[in-house]
C-alpha cells in the first residue's frame, strides 16, 4: 500500500513537472514582468517589453527572447530581438552611413545563406528608421529583420517566427527617447 502511495505521488509529481515545462513559455515571460517590471531605461530610450516577451540580457545590449509554446517538445527555435549601441551610427552623417550599412548587411545576410525580402521604414521616436528583411528559401517560417536609426547610436535586429515580426515592429514604434 505504501509503495503505491508512493509510485502516485511520484508519478503525480512527475506530471506537474511536465506540466510546468510546457506551460514555461508563458509563465516565465508573466513572472518576469512581475518581478522586473514591463519598462526600463536602456541606452538613453524607454522601453516597453511587448507582453510574452522576457528580456534575457540587459547589460550591454537588450536581448529579448519569446519562446514557442509547448517549446520543450518542439524543435522550433525562440524568436530574439537584441537591441545594440551602434557607435560608428553616431560618429557618421546619415547621408553616408545609411547606404554603407545597407550595404554591409544585404553582403553579410547573403553570405549567411539569407535572401533580401523586403525594405521598411517606420518611425521612432519621431524620426526615420529603415529596416531591411531577410528570409531563408528553405525556412520560410523564419525571418530576419536589421534596423538602424541613422541619427542615433541604436541599432535593433529581431531573429524569428514570421508570425512575430509584426511585434517587432510595434516594439520599434512604442520606443521614446527618455525623458521625453
Amino acid at each position: 500500500m505504501k509503495r503505491q502511495r508512493g509510485r502516485a505521488w511520484l508519478w503525480g509529481g512527475f506530471g506537474v513537472l511536465m506540466l510546468v515545462l510546457l506551460l514555461l513559455p508563458e509563465l516565465y515571460p508573466l513572472g518576469w514582468r512581475l518581478l522586473a517590471g514591463g519598462r526600463f531605461q536602456h541606452f538613453g530610450w524607454e522601453v516597453t517589453v511587448p507582453a510574452g516577451w522576457y528580456a534575457a540580457e540587459r547589460n550591454p545590449n537588450l536581448v529579448l527572447v519569446r519562446l514557442p509554446r509547448l517549446y520543450p517538445l518542439r524543435s522550433a527555435r525562440a524568436s530574439y530581438i537584441v537591441v545594440v549601441r551602434n557607435e560608428l551610427g553616431a560618429m557618421m552623417s546619415t547621408e553616408l552611413h545609411y547606404p554603407r550599412w545597407r550595404e554591409v548587411s544585404m553582403q553579410r545576410e547573403t553570405a549567411a545563406g539569407l535572401e533580401w525580402a523586403g525594405e521598411r521604414e517606420l518611425n521612432v521616436a519621431g524620426r526615420n528608421v529603415h529596416c531591411l528583411e531577410f528570409a531563408r528559401a528553405d525556412v520560410a517560417e523564419r525571418v530576419r529583420a536589421e534596423c538602424f536609426h541613422p541619427q542615433e547610436a541604436v541599432a535593433a535586429s529581431y531573429d524569428g517566427d514570421r508570425t512575430r515580426l509584426d511585434e517587432f515592429y510595434t516594439f520599434l514604434s512604442a520606443i521614446k527617447r527618455f525623458p521625453e
